[in-house]
């Protein structure tokens, strides 16, 4: 499993365990990495949850291992990426799933 940016892509593992891990990224933001900020400055300080970052993630499965297979994956959890970004935000998909998400 490779996360690249805000892309994700499989290699023999199952989709569950690629949405988990999404899950898992957004579990570990959700402070908006505030505490960890405090930490570093050593200070208090208020960030809006407006300003938290935050990421949306598009997913994709590699059939094969080949540079095009590979490609062709990063291409389509970029497509996922930008059609999770143009209807929600801050959320993830599975690229064959967009089609079931326009109905």
């Amino acid at each position: 499993m490779v996360v690249t940016s805000s892309y994700l892509y499989w290699k023999m593992l199952t989709l569950k365990k690629a949405k988990d891990v999404a899950r898992c990224i957004y579990e570990r933001m959700s402070d908006g990495f505030v505490p960890l900020v405090k930490s570093y400055l050593q200070e208090d300080i208020d960030i809006p949850k407006e300003k938290y970052v935050s990421c949306s993630i598009g997913i994709a499965r590699a059939t094969g291992s080949s540079t095009e297979l590979i490609n062709e994956a990063l291409m389509k959890a970029d497509e996922a990426l930008y059609y999770i970004k143009r209807t929600t935000k801050h959320n993830f998909i599975v690229w064959e799933d967009i089609n079931e998400e326009s109905k």
